[in-house]
């Protein structure tokens, strides 16, 4: 039964990931990010200023990989890098004006896309929804 369960959960997140990256081609970022760079575009607003290793660890990419999404980033004035003051051996990356107006519009794009999956559902449902889904996701960050 557990291994039941468990494959028509992956089955969901797997639906879930496709629907959203299908339609990403809606949002107004689309065009001017690859996925990797979404990603972390998402994670640097949210939680800026951010340890680049500590962005690797967030998105799931080698130090490398995220290395040079990151210089992409910067080349087009996304984000920026600096040091930290207490010790300059740790780069910090945070998003630039240029990189804050693409969030919001990230962002805006993503509750859009949330209220879609939503929108058929009563009010209980949803909150029931919301506390499962935090209760996972308290347990994917420990």
């Amino acid at each position: 039964m557990t291994t039941a369960l468990n494959a028509r959960f992956h089955a969901c997140l797997l639906a879930l990931l496709d629907g959203f990256l299908s339609s990403r081609e809606q949002d107004p970022t689309y065009e001017l990010l690859t996925p990797q760079e979404a990603i972390a575009l998402e994670i640097i607003g949210s939680r800026q200023p951010l340890a680049m290793s500590a962005l690797a660890k967030a998105t799931g990419m080698r130090s490398n990989t995220m290395t040079g999404v990151v210089e992409r980033l910067v080349r087009r004035g996304i984000v920026q890098r600096e040091y930290r003051p207490t010790d300059r051996r740790v780069v910090l990356v945070r998003l630039t004006n240029l990189g804050l107006g693409l969030y919001e519009q990230h962002q805006r794009f993503v509750r859009a896309y949330a209220a879609r999956l939503l929108r058929g559902l009563k009010q209980k449902e949803k909150l029931r929804i919301l506390e499962l889904l935090e209760r996972i996701t308290a347990t994917a960050r420990s």
